[in-house]
């Protein structure tokens, strides 16, 4: 337990709207990833009928996502989903035009679903009664090893990607 004045833990983590809003876009759509060992986006995403994915679309999405995770892992994500999209021309992916169009024709419900999920994940770790799993979590350790832990830092980053600027256009090639 966290306790003023003294040395001790913290954890925080870190879910970039960004990478939340290209899961929706990949399960809506319904695209065919080559990266197997990405889960669907929980809770599921609701399909749409004629969802509009393609193989084209899902390789262009692949190689979003591989950009995403390539830019410097230490940079800050923008506050602002623009910056990395682009609405409402969404040129950033001008270079993904079938991974583009999908963007335009999901990209506010991409936004709603997402903002969805933040304000439970702020429910969750604002609930007293719940708990917050990360102090469950040090908690138990402390149990099984019969002792408080020494102090640490942990931050833990869902992704391995950083900031983009508006202006710059992702290199994805044509598929």
């Amino acid at each position: 337990m966290r306790q003023a004045g003294q040395a001790s833990w913290q954890m925080s983590i870190d879910e970039p709207q960004n990478l939340v809003l290209g899961l929706f876009i990949r399960d809506v759509a319904a695209l065919s990833s080559a990266h197997s060992w990405l889960p669907p986006a929980a809770p599921a995403v609701p399909g749409v009928a004629g969802g509009g994915g393609s193989p084209a679309a899902a390789r262009q999405w692949d190689a979003w996502w591989d950009h995403a995770l390539a830019v410097d892992p230490h940079a800050p994500w923008p506050e602002v989903t623009t910056s990395w999209w682009g609405p409402p021309d969404f040129d950033s992916l001008d270079a993904a035009p079938h991974l583009q169009a999908l963007v335009r024709r999901h990209f506010a419900a991409a936004v709603r679903w997402s903002q969805d999920r933040k304000r439970e994940h702020i429910a969750t770790v604002t609930d007293p009664g719940r708990g917050v799993p990360e102090t469950r979590l040090v908690a138990d350790l402390e149990g099984a090893c019969g002792r408080r832990v020494q102090p640490f830092n942990l931050r833990a980053h869902r992704r391995r990607q950083g900031a983009m600027s508006r202006s710059r256009r992702v290199p994805l090639g044509k598929a």
